[in-house]
């Protein structure tokens, strides 16, 4: 039976999801607006994982993504609260100069983010020369439902 962990932030997936992707009002800078495009919950591309992006600590201008959800078995000497991405910083229309741990190996490499068109976001990591890819997406409304559906009866 699959067992799902989940933390208090990861509750408010389930009104998060909801309102992903809505239009925000008012006027933003450029670097305002790309914080939003890429701010907020994401499932790793493998889909064993909830990472939320924000603001490191007190700093606005870098992004850092702390692990809130991730299936059970997955996370390799990683546990839910773990900071999966570091350090971001905005150049142009995407993030660099970051690391990101990969969940299944536990490794630290460095990375960028780039936000796509079609609303997910790809992340690079980096060692040297080799790069790998993925491409995170938002939580679909039937993850907040199957989040829920855990919630309520304690599984």
């Amino acid at each position: 039976m699959l067992k799902l962990n989940f933390v208090g932030r990861a509750a408010r997936l389930v009104a998060v999801a909801g309102v992903l992707g809505g239009v925000m009002g008012g006027a933003h800078s450029a670097l305002a607006q790309d914080n939003e495009q890429v701010e907020g919950f994401w499932v790793n591309g493998d889909a064993n994982a909830v990472v939320e992006i924000a603001p490191c600590g007190t700093s606005s201008k870098r992004l850092c993504g702390t692990l809130v959800w991730q299936a059970d078995g997955t996370a390799k000497d990683l546990a839910v609260g773990a900071e999966l991405l570091k350090g971001f910083r905005p150049v142009a229309d995407h993030w660099e100069k970051g690391k990101v741990t990969d969940v299944a190996t536990g490794r630290t490499l460095d990375g960028k983010l780039h936000p796509q068109e079609d609303g997910s976001l790809k992340i690079s990591q980096c060692r040297g020369g080799l790069c790998t890819y993925s491409n995170w997406q938002r939580p679909s409304r039937d993850m907040a439902a199957l989040q829920s559906f855990f919630e309520k009866t304690g599984r």
